[in-house]
Protein backbone atom coordinates (compact mmCIF):
# COMPACT_ATOMS: atom_id res chain seq x y z
CA UNK A 1 0.00 0.00 0.00
CA UNK A 2 3.17 2.36 1.05
CA UNK A 3 4.52 1.72 -2.27
CA UNK A 4 1.07 2.34 -3.93
CA UNK A 5 0.90 5.40 -2.96
CA UNK A 6 4.76 6.33 -3.41
CA UNK A 7 4.51 5.52 -6.78
CA UNK A 8 1.17 6.91 -7.26
CA UNK A 9 2.63 10.30 -5.87
CA UNK A 10 5.98 10.83 -7.72
CA UNK A 11 4.15 9.77 -11.41
CA UNK A 12 1.56 13.04 -10.65
CA UNK A 13 4.21 14.98 -8.85
CA UNK A 14 5.43 15.98 -12.24
CA UNK A 15 2.29 17.13 -13.73
CA UNK A 16 1.79 21.03 -12.62
CA UNK A 17 -2.28 20.50 -13.27
CA UNK A 18 -2.39 17.88 -10.58
CA UNK A 19 0.09 20.32 -8.19
CA UNK A 20 -2.51 23.01 -8.97
CA UNK A 21 -5.76 21.20 -8.34
CA UNK A 22 -4.07 19.16 -4.75
CA UNK A 23 -2.64 22.12 -3.54
CA UNK A 24 -5.69 24.65 -3.25
CA UNK A 25 -7.28 25.42 -0.10
CA UNK A 26 -9.97 22.88 -0.17
CA UNK A 27 -8.63 19.91 -1.59
CA UNK A 28 -5.25 19.54 0.70
CA UNK A 29 -7.64 17.47 3.61
CA UNK A 30 -8.91 15.10 0.68
CA UNK A 31 -5.05 14.67 -0.67
CA UNK A 32 -4.39 13.92 3.40
CA UNK A 33 -7.45 11.62 3.60
CA UNK A 34 -6.14 9.05 1.03
CA UNK A 35 -2.85 8.95 2.83
CA UNK A 36 -4.77 8.45 6.20
CA UNK A 37 -6.99 5.74 4.70
CA UNK A 38 -4.59 3.68 2.97
CA UNK A 39 -2.39 3.91 6.67
CA UNK A 40 -5.29 2.45 8.24
CA UNK A 41 -5.87 -0.01 5.82
CA UNK A 42 -2.46 -1.46 5.95
CA UNK A 43 -2.79 -1.63 9.37
CA UNK A 44 -6.04 -3.43 9.76
CA UNK A 45 -4.49 -5.95 7.54
CA UNK A 46 -1.23 -6.39 9.49
CA UNK A 47 -3.58 -7.02 12.12
CA UNK A 48 -5.11 -9.39 11.04
CA UNK A 49 -2.60 -11.44 9.74
CA UNK A 50 -1.38 -11.46 13.40
CA UNK A 51 -4.99 -12.41 14.92
CA UNK A 52 -4.57 -15.39 12.07
CA UNK A 53 -1.19 -16.72 12.93
CA UNK A 54 -2.51 -16.54 16.19
CA UNK A 55 -5.52 -18.46 16.10
CA UNK A 56 -3.62 -21.11 13.73
CA UNK A 57 -0.78 -21.44 17.03
CA UNK A 58 -3.92 -21.78 19.28
CA UNK A 59 -3.16 -18.65 20.92
CA UNK A 60 -6.61 -17.18 20.80
CA UNK A 61 -6.35 -15.35 24.10
CA UNK A 62 -3.56 -13.37 23.18
CA UNK A 63 -6.20 -11.61 20.30
CA UNK A 64 -7.79 -10.63 23.31
CA UNK A 65 -5.25 -9.70 25.10
CA UNK A 66 -3.75 -7.82 22.20
CA UNK A 67 -7.55 -5.93 21.76
CA UNK A 68 -7.17 -4.28 25.07
CA UNK A 69 -3.68 -3.17 25.29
Amino acid sequence: MVLTILLMVVGFIGSPTFREIISKPDNVPIAAMLIIIQFVTWIAFKQSAQNDHNTRQGHREKIYEDMIR
